[in-house]
């Protein structure tokens, strides 16, 4: 992986890096269940699978439409579990979103880039999802959903995009408020089912990588996949 000057990084740093993203295990769907307590303690938050960033508009990825099957098969084996608890966070920006000043204009509320990618949208319980709008990087912002959530589960699971932006932005505000306010819940990323997107000053393979492990750093259980 070759970085411009300004952005290089110490190579054995990097190798680290690697090794440790190599020696992250899968974990069963059914024990993390079982660790919560049972599938009403644990929830999944599904972070921005629409068509925004999996296929049309300034910020359509690759990366994110290859999410797409992973997480739903994910979605399926965990309503076969017994798990009713699955919240879709989707970018529904105002035309004039603050946001937009970092970002192009994208995902604006009543276009169709707000839209479930098909994989999540056709599934046969998709009108059990808890939908929430959001019109910034955290979906913990959005609406009122998170207080009571946080005393309710004993678990979140997160999946989707982008790694280094509305993942970890959901993430890490969902992690903190437990420490502040002393609950007993555990936040849990499987690396397979999150991803970025690659530009030329944004190398998706590192961003990544290093924004996984700057949450298990923080205290998040970072784990390769969730298996059946």
């Amino acid at each position: 992986m070759s970085l411009p000057v300004d952005m290089q990084v110490d190579e054995a740093f990097l190798e680290r890096l690697a090794a440790w993203q190599a020696s992250l295990a899968p974990r069963p769907l059914a024990e993390v269940v079982a660790e919560a307590g049972g599938a009403d303690r644990l929830a999944i938050l599904v972070v921005d699978m629409i068509r925004g960033f999996a296929s049309e508009g300034p910020l359509a990825s690759p990366r994110v439409a290859a999410l797409s099957a992973p997480i739903a098969r994910l979605l399926e084996l965990a309503h076969a579990a017994g798990v009713r608890a699955i919240y879709q966070f989707c970018d529904h920006h105002d035309p004039q979103a603050r946001e937009f000043a970092a970002y192009p204009a994208h995902c604006v509320r009543g276009s169709s880039e707000t839209e479930l990618v098909p994989e999540l949208a056709a599934l046969p319980f998709a009108g059990s999802y808890q939908v929430v709008a959001k019109n910034c990087l955290s979906s913990v912002w959005a609406g009122d959903w998170f207080p009571a959530a946080a005393r309710r589960f004993r678990r979140f699971v997160v999946v989707g995009d982008c790694t280094d932006l509305c993942v970890y932005h959901t993430v890490m505000p969902v992690k903190l408020y437990r420490d502040q306010h002393q609950l007993d819940y555990e936040v849990l990323v499987p690396a397979r089912l999150v991803d970025t997107y690659d530009a030329p000053d944004h190398p998706g393979d590192l961003f990544h990588r290093l924004f996984l492990y700057h949450m298990a750093m923080n205290g998040v259980t970072v784990v390769e996949d969730l298996t059946g």
